[in-house]
Formats: C-alpha cells, sequence, structure tokens
C-alpha cells in the first residue's frame, strides 16, 4: 500500500476514528431520542448512549491493536467508499440547488417518492414472504427461480396437479 505506519501512530488514527465514530453513535442516539414518540423508544436510546459513554472511555484502555483493526473492521471497514466520498455530495452543484427555496421543494419531493417506493418494496417482500409460508403450511413446493428483469432470484410456488 505505501509506508508501514509505526505501531503507535497505527493506534492513534485508530483511536481517533473509532473515538469519533462512537461520538456519532452517541450523537445519533440523543437525535433519535429527541425526536421518538414513544417512552419506550426513548428509554432504548438513553440505554444506548450510557453504553456509548462507557465505551468511548473504554476504548482507550484497549491495548492489543488487532482489537482495534477489529473494531475498526467492523464499525467503519465496509463504509470507507460512503466515507470518502461524503465530502463531494456535500459540496456538489445538486446540493447546492437543493438548498435553495424552490430545491428543497423537489428535494422533498424525491424524497418521499423514494420512500413509499421503499415502503413498496417492503410491503411486497412482506406478501412473498406469506405466501411462501402459506404455500409451504399447504404442502405445495417452493423453488427459487431467477427473473431476469430484476436479475434476481425469487420463489415460486410449484401446484402440484393431480393424476384422476
Amino acid at each position: 500500500m505505501g509506508q508501514e505506519l509505526s505501531e503507535k501512530r497505527k493506534r492513534d488514527y485508530l483511536l481517533a476514528i473509532i473515538g469519533a465514530y462512537l461520538t456519532t453513535s452517541y450523537n445519533l442516539m440523543a437525535y433519535y431520542k429527541a425526536v421518538a414518540d414513544t417512552r419506550k423508544a426513548k428509554l432504548v436510546c438513553t440505554k444506548s448512549m450510557k453504553k456509548l459513554d462507557q465505551a468511548r472511555i473504554r476504548i482507550n484502555q484497549i491495548k492489543h491493536i488487532e482489537v482495534l483493526d477489529y473494531l475498526y473492521s467492523t464499525f467503519i471497514g465496509n463504509n470507507v467508499i460512503a466515507y470518502s466520498v461524503s465530502g463531494n455530495v456535500v459540496l456538489s452543484e445538486k446540493l447546492k440547488e437543493f438548498d435553495t427555496d424552490t430545491g428543497v421543494e423537489e428535494l422533498k419531493q424525491i424524497m418521499e417518492e423514494a420512500q413509499q417506493k421503499a415502503l413498496e418494496k417492503q410491503k411486497q417482500r412482506a406478501d412473498t414472504i406469506n405466501a411462501v409460508n402459506k404455500a409451504k403450511a399447504e404442502g405445495k413446493k417452493v423453488e427459487m427461480v431467477w427473473d431476469n428483469d430484476t436479475k434476481t432470484a425469487k420463489p415460486m410456488i410449484i401446484e402440484e396437479k393431480s393424476n384422476a
């Protein structure tokens, strides 16, 4: 990759990254708690915030760099691409357009449409799962078949034809 980092420098980087991650997680929980509509949701956030406070202290007590590497891989490793483009997204011309009075209305519409599509997809998945479970309970055969349109495998319920 490049020059090897000294153990101390690598440890410092990992502690800074994981510490920032835990702080971000804490702030997310504080935000969710502030907007939560149920007492139960607020309680979950409060418990999570307490654990995150403890974790921010504990992280500095970890001795082995392998443990820090593990935490880094678990929390951040798969999201490096998202982190690497976040500056570009914030600085993009499109975001600048969205931050106008007319642009924000367009953004709201886009977000609402995306939410509707996500809800439809979720309902579709639930309907498919229910249909498959019902078919299995009725003793019907369910096979996975390739759908060229969606490029995914989908369950197909096989109706058994009786020879009477």
